[in-house]
């Protein structure tokens, strides 16, 4: 059987938690309040945007705040930043759905917040989280719902993420046999079954390319949607011997035209190049430096 994006599945999905050599410095005139589920930092207009922000498979709000520097200059733009550390989630549940939401009321509630404007976003599966959870609060009509959504480097068709760790084999690396095991354990435990996997898979993810199957985040068409992604295929063959159509770039870039073609009238694809860079200079296209924060600040300010 052919290599796989196994490798690529789990830098992207859990071992990307980035290795920080320096940390934003902290803005003054932001309040920075820490509980269990979440830190916030919060600017002193309370009627301003509210920004939430989830971290890759294996992070949390620290690595979000070593990974993105993203804090100045929101404060500098009067943005409120809650920092999520919901993660392990390639997917979502009813219960986690409702879950996150009431953390939302929490936060919303104890810190005496009535934001004009909720904008979410994620990186890798903090993507899919965000994608997943937006749809839920605009289908409910919460009362904060998101105006404006963005995925960073996600993968948003989990079959398509499954079928290619299936294909690994024995004369795979080590590294890839283990994160392919961890990925296919993952959705066999977390869905409670072995027989109908790809089946289960299909209901939670957020797309299927092979059914064009928007369902899961189709009301996100009804808010400006922006996908980050940096499509290196060199990097990844020289340094994972992966071809293109096995990166998520691939695959993000197969969503947004399959969307396009289904109305998405607001959905903005953005392609970087060479702006793929861990904070400890690393050389890599899968990082949260694929996003400028100023440009993110203008276009979340943006009406």
């Amino acid at each position: 059987m052919k290599k796989s994006i196994t490798f690529i599945a789990f830098v992207i999905l859990l071992g990307c938690t980035q290795s920080s050599t320096k940390m934003e410095s902290e803005p003054t005139n932001i309040q920075e309040f820490s509980k269990e589920d979440y830190v916030l930092y919060k600017t002193q207009n309370e009627r301003s945007v509210l920004l939430i922000v989830f971290p890759d498979l294996g992070g949390n709000a620290e690595s979000i705040k070593e990974s993105f520097n993203i804090l100045s200059t929101a404060k500098e733009a009067n943005i409120s930043v809650l920092m999520m550390n919901f993660n392990h989630h390639l997917f979502l549940s009813k219960e986690d759905k409702n879950l996150l939401t009431e953390v939302l009321n929490d936060v919303i509630k104890s810190h005496k917040l009535s934001p004009d404007k909720v904008v979410i976003g994620g990186f890798s599966s903090g993507g899919i989280v965000s994608s997943l959870w937006s749809h839920h609060l605009l289908e409910i009509n919460h009362a904060f719902k998101p105006q404006k959504t963005f995925v960073v480097d996600s993968p948003l068709d989990l079959v398509e993420l499954f079928n290619n760790v299936t294909d690994v084999d024995s004369a795979s690396h080590e590294i890839s046999m283990e994160e392919a095991e961890y990925i296919i354990n993952y959705f066999e435990e977390a869905l409670n079954t072995k027989d109908s996997l790809i089946q289960r898979i299909t209901e939670v993810s957020p797309f299927n390319y092979a059914t064009l199957n928007f369902e899961n985040i189709e009301r996100l068409n009804e808010l400006d949607f922006r996908i980050y992604t940096e499509p290196d295929s060199v990097w990844w063959k020289e340094n994972r011997g992966f071809e293109f159509k096995e990166t998520d770039s691939y695959q993000l870039i197969r969503f947004a035209a399959s969307a396009g073609e289904h109305g998405w009238d607001n959905l903005q694809l953005i392609q970087t190049t060479n702006k793929g860079y861990r904070s400890n200079g690393q050389r890599h296209p899968h990082s949260w430096s694929i996003v400028d924060p100023k440009e993110l600040i203008e276009w979340i300010l943006k009406k």
